[in-house]
């Protein structure tokens, strides 16, 4: 597949992107939770199609999304379609609110990839975290769906929309300082830093556990953004000439892009 680049590939965070950055999110909405907790029913659907995806080089390059507290939930479900080009590394960040070094700090929650196993690492204290995980090696060249999902009771991964693994706990999550970043993460036994090398799409935040059911009847389509509970959803779609991953949800938490981070036409769901 040729892949075409839509944007500039962005070289850097500087000064002018902060100041996007910062135009941007003076035009949020309220940081009042999107919906209750815990709908049933269906998620609503947009008709339109989806597009694109971020592509990420793997030697830098991630979005930081800025604090918000409704991005900070009590309960949540994390989910995002990857396509992983290369096993470059025992350790492969994908969504972290805690992008600090894995032993002396904790932070929210964490998605990745490490040694052979798929990871749901959540903060208890700040030099403290529980990890769940399942063995899982993620197939190169193709699409898969992850999801997580976390309620105070249990925690639970699912790879596909098929529950994987779960386990019981009773804890609410620490959250400290540091906000959500896709595609980055820092773990002392590999070297530090490491990157992700591959694509993501449709990245969602919940504000509640979701089932199986759910997650398996709307994880193939494109969301309105609006669904009950969804407190941050970037599906890249409208994002063709900007240095943002816009957050199509009301909150506008728009993630500022880094490194040779840039927009494909490319998408889960051809």
């Amino acid at each position: 597949m040729v892949e075409r680049k839509l944007v500039v590939m962005v070289k850097s965070i500087n000064l002018s992107f902060v100041f996007i950055l910062l135009i941007f999110n003076a035009c949020k909405g309220p940081k009042g939770d999107t919906g209750p907790t815990g709908p049933s029913g269906s998620a609503a659907t947009d008709s339109t199609p989806n597009t694109y995806a971020l592509k990420f080089p793997g030697t830098n390059g991630s979005v930081a999304i800025p604090y918000s507290p409704v991005l900070r939930p009590a309960e949540f479900t994390l989910e995002v379609w990857v396509y992983v080009d290369t096993i470059y590394s025992q350790f492969i960040p994908l969504i972290s609110s805690s992008n600090t070094d894995q032993y002396s700090q904790a932070d929210g929650y964490y998605i990745k990839f490490e040694t052979g196993n798929y990871y749901l690492r959540l903060a208890k204290a700040p030099n403290l975290a529980a990890a769940y995980s399942v063995a899982y090696t993620p197939p190169t060249k193709q699409w898969i769906h992850l999801a997580a999902s976390y309620d105070k009771r249990m925690a639970t991964l699912y790879i596909n929309g098929q529950q994987v693994a779960q386990y019981p706990d009773t804890f609410s999550v620490y959250y400290g300082s540091q906000t959500p970043v896709l595609g980055t993460g820092s773990h002392s036994n590999f070297g530090g830093y490491s990157y992700f090398h591959g694509m993501m799409d449709e990245v969602r935040i919940w504000n509640y556990a979701r089932s199986a059911s759910q997650i398996q009847q709307a994880m193939k389509t494109k969301l309105t953004g609006s669904e009950a509970g969804l407190v941050g959803y970037w599906n890249f779609d409208n994002n063709a000439f900007n240095p943002l991953a816009i957050d199509v949800t009301a909150n506008h938490n728009n993630g500022l892009l880094s490194g040779e981070v840039y927009f494909l036409a490319n998408t889960p769901f051809n």
